[in-house]
């Protein structure tokens, strides 16, 4: 397992041909966007490049990327993983990744990634993968096309939340105007993204704010969503997108946690923090990981162990007396 440099990984895919990129399961803006733009980007200097299908893919990003969507056999490709910590995140289309061919490349940004591909880009301090394949098409001396313009829009300002995280740093804003000079249409895709919600999301927010628990003197918020919710509102996936704000919006919450109840009678845990960086460490303590302001876990229990747990977390790891339950 190798890291690369910028300048590296862009040998690295001048020398080879074939690219099958994979995205990771739950797929959000940025995996999309930014696989999507680099398959573009790789077809433009005619390469055979295509996205392996990923059927969780909702209707809000569809549109955008079926194009480059193919169910070619992922073992007779260059295999190349976009926005993915580890091996275990992959796309369930790409199945069990012990019985397939080793991902030859993986492009990331998040600090808690493990080296699961035989070569490695990662840049922890960019926002998104958007801006990383930004650079590297620069590297690669492709051209950014509108098309590739707007697919990056879509994974920088989805994974800054319309520029409104703390991830968003000076670089974001930079990358955000020159893909508006490329031509992305940002007033468009801000307003679809980040300004429209359905009647059937509208309603889960509302359920989910019923069972809103505070505390901490109110800085630490959690929240929980069942299937009986998401039954009762009509919501689908579609209406998970970046959910886990919601949360977070009561004046003086510093860490928001949401549970959602799974299929299987597991539940997910997504945890935003404002000023306290360790949502990371939060959901390590669980068997996840993610970045300092935002994380991510699994937990094999139902909604009230997990609620525990999560909370014996905060004990463990957002350290002092002031923040004991």
């Amino acid at each position: 397992m190798t890291l690369l440099t910028l300048n590296e990984t862009a040998d690295f895919l001048r020398e080879r041909d074939g690219f099958l990129i994979l995205t990771h399961r739950a797929p959000d803006g940025d995996t999309l966007g930014s696989a999507a733009a680099l398959c573009n980007a790789l077809r433009e200097l005619g390469k055979s490049a295509d996205l392996l299908v990923n059927a969780q893919t909702t209707a809000m990003y569809l549109a955008d990327v079926e194009q480059y969507f193919s169910n070619a056999n992922p073992d007779a490709c260059t295999l190349i993983a976009v926005d993915s910590a580890n091996a275990s995140l992959l796309q369930y289309e790409y199945g069990d990744v012990m019985k397939h061919a080793p991902v030859a490349l993986a492009i990331d940004h998040h600090p808690s990634h493990a080296e699961f591909a035989d070569r490695t880009l990662l840049d922890p301090v960019k926002s998104s993968c958007g801006e990383i394949v930004l650079e590297l098409i620069h590297a690669l001396n492709a051209p950014l096309s509108c098309e590739s313009a707007k697919l990056l829009y879509i994974a920088v300002s989805t994974d800054t939340g319309c520029f409104r995280y703390k991830n968003t740093t000076e670089s974001t804003l930079l990358a955000a105007a020159e893909l508006i000079r490329a031509g992305a249409p940002n007033g468009a895709l801000n307003h679809r993204l980040f300004m429209v919600k359905r009647m059937s999301r509208l309603r889960l927010e509302a359920m989910m704010l019923a069972t809103l628990e505070l505390y901490i003197g109110g800085e630490l918020a959690v929240a929980t969503i069942t299937r009986g919710m998401m039954r009762e509102s009509g919501a689908d996936v579609y209406d998970l997108e970046d959910v886990a704000t919601v949360a977070g919006s009561p004046e003086g919450v510093e860490m928001s946690v949401t549970l959602r109840e799974q299929q299987d009678g597991g539940t997910k845990v997504s945890v935003r923090t404002v000023n306290f960086g360790n949502a990371n460490a939060l959901c390590a303590y669980l068997g996840g990981g993610g970045h300092g302001m935002a994380a991510g876990a699994t937990v094999e229990a139902d909604l009230a162990t997990t609620k525990s747990r999560i909370l014996d977390a905060v004990n463990n790891v957002w350290k002092g007396d002031k923040y004991k339950l």
